[in-house]
């Protein structure tokens, strides 16, 4: 069960041992190798409680195929995170509550949920990396986790993208507009740009991305649409940085995705 085999591969592998969720195998990966010992034996022991309680609610066959997804993705980035010898966090959130429940037990299941909800199969990949890292994470509370989960919901793959986009040091080779006073936005019907520029502007009212003051209007300009420009961009630190933080956006979004979006903001 090597760490690199593909996820669609191990996906297959494993709904041909099971029917349904892949609790058990994903244990047995975590304890598999270096990873194993006490950390592999923590964080596989709260995602089987939360993949056993998956396995036991009438799910769809595209909910349990996104719930196997979404556990393949997070077990090779715990175990790779464990390989490196990268301790889990030590602050509690593994140990159980008076309801004999822990923290990670209701963050691993919130992330579930939200994947099995998900039509943007797209997303698994990133929500798998956002799971896994908070397991090693002691500095994001508990509920700052569920804040992240539930804005993780609401944006959609393009917007992940943007924020990727926008957490550029060095976006000079995107020709990104800037000066929309004197280059404003001519759009029409139907026009592509129109989506996404909404979804910037929902980024915005999410906190998640503030643009640069502009002289000639003022601070904090993005009103509406029209008063965007993508060049003075950027992620806010907090929210909006965790996720890029967590999700690995850097590296997780494809350039070809990165690219198509940036095309409609030039």
């Amino acid at each position: 069960m090597p760490i690199n085999e593909p996820v669609g591969q191990r996906v297959g592998r494993w709904s041909g041992e099971t029917t349904g969720i892949a609790g058990g195998a994903v244990v047995g990966a975590l304890l598999a190798g270096p990873a194993g010992a006490a950390g592999g034996a923590i964080v596989g022991e709260a995602l089987k409680t939360v993949l056993g309680e998956m396995a036991d609610r009438v799910l769809s066959r595209g909910e349990v195929r996104r719930t196997n997804t979404l556990a393949c993705f997070a077990e090779r980035e715990i175990r790779a995170a464990l390989d490196r010898g990268r301790p889990l966090r030590t602050d509690g959130f593994f140990d159980a509550d008076t309801s004999d429940r822990s923290a990670a037990d209701e963050v691993f299941e919130g992330v579930f949920l939200a994947a099995q909800r998900e039509p943007e199969e797209r997303k698994l990949a990133l929500l798998g990396k956002m799971m896994a890292r908070l397991a090693f994470s002691p500095t994001i509370d508990r509920s700052e986790c569920n804040l992240l989960i539930r804005l993780a919901q609401q944006l959609s793959y393009r917007q992940f993208c943007l924020l990727s986009l926008f957490n550029l040091a060095n976006r000079d080779t995107y020709h990104l507009r800037s000066d929309i006073a004197n280059n404003p936005w001519d759009l029409h019907d139907n026009d592509p740009r129109v989506g996404v520029l909404q979804e910037v502007l929902d980024l915005h009212r999410h906190t998640l991305v503030q643009q640069k003051s502009l002289a000639h209007i003022g601070h904090d300009i993005m009103v509406n649409i029209f008063l965007i420009a993508p060049g003075q961009t950027h992620v806010v630190a907090g929210l909006g940085g965790l996720l890029t933080q967590l999700m690995g956006l850097a590296t997780s979004i494809s350039f070809t995705d990165r690219d198509a979006v940036a095309a409609l903001l030039g």
